[in-house]
């Protein structure tokens, strides 16, 4: 009898291992009236600055149409200087691992412009330790500065910083359009998809630790001076606010166990 349990779960890791591994943890298509709070969450980090950013820590981004809407603006009503930008993080509530597993992230999503200056992120990110010097991180980066293109970039057990950034240029459209991108990372691993085309396999660098996704908006400073727009700037009143949006449409992130450790239990009990 074990030995045929051992040969059918092989059979079906070979020929049919989406149907029997892969789970949907995580699937959200933003049709509710709010943000789910079972599946989300606003960072620990409210407050935080990123680039001329800080980032709300007062409520969560509006849902609108079936999409959450992740903005940055230009009026900062927690800022008196009026020298900062008003960034917006939605952080999912569970954390996701590739030990024995993959995993696969999928977001379809757009910009309402690509006026230069602003960056509008989706990745997995996790901090190494409570010092938070060093962490893994996997990014998807639209760079309105860069309309024609998506920016990836990696990180395992690394500071802050660039990273290893890599452009890739739409097949068609722009970032005011449309597409769907997708982040497989198994254990050793990692691959960049993005409206189906895989755009970037990383095997030296796949990160190593659960990571959260994370969903932000945030204006660049000039010390990247790729993503920078001088001549975009913080307004002073309300009245001259300037709203830059990313628009996603659905978020759906699966994970797949590695059964190899069960067909060893198997095999030891014959």
């Amino acid at each position: 009898m074990i030995k045929k349990y051992q040969f059918l779960i092989a059979f079906f890791i070979t020929f049919f291992p989406s149907l029997l591994l892969a789970s949907v943890f995580l699937s959200d298509n933003f049709s509710d009236s709010s943000v789910d709070v079972k599946k989300w969450h606003y960072p620990y980090w409210g407050g935080y600055r990123l680039g001329r950013t800080i980032f709300k820590d007062d409520g969560y981004p509006e849902t609108k149409n079936g999409n959450v809407i992740i903005s940055v603006e230009s009026y900062n009503p927690q800022d008196d200087l009026k020298s900062t930008f008003y960034g917006t993080s939605l952080v999912s509530n569970d954390h996701f691992y590739s030990e024995n597993s993959y995993v696969h992230v999928k977001v379809r999503a757009k910009m309402s412009t690509d006026t230069p200056g602003i960056v509008c992120g989706i990745f997995m990110f996790s901090f190494r330790d409570e010092s938070e010097n060093l962490h893994d991180e996997i990014d998807f980066e639209i760079v309105t500065s860069e309309p024609d293109a998506v920016m990836t970039n990696v990180y395992k057990n690394e500071p802050l910083g660039a990273g290893y950034p890599e452009f890739y240029v739409y097949d068609s459209g722009t970032i005011t359009d449309f597409h769907i991108y997708e982040i497989i990372w198994e254990k050793n691993k990692v691959s960049w998809i993005v409206d189906g085309n895989i755009v970037r396999t990383e095997t030296e660098k796949a990160p190593e630790i659960p990571m959260e996704l994370h969903l932000n908006a945030w204006a660049a400073d000039s010390e990247w001076t790729q993503a920078y727009n001088p001549y975009l700037n913080p307004a002073e009143s309300l009245i001259n606010n300037q709203k830059i949006d990313m628009i996603i449409d659905y978020v759906e992130i699966k994970t797949s166990f590695n059964l190899s450790p069960i067909l060893y239990l198997l095999k030891m009990k014959q």
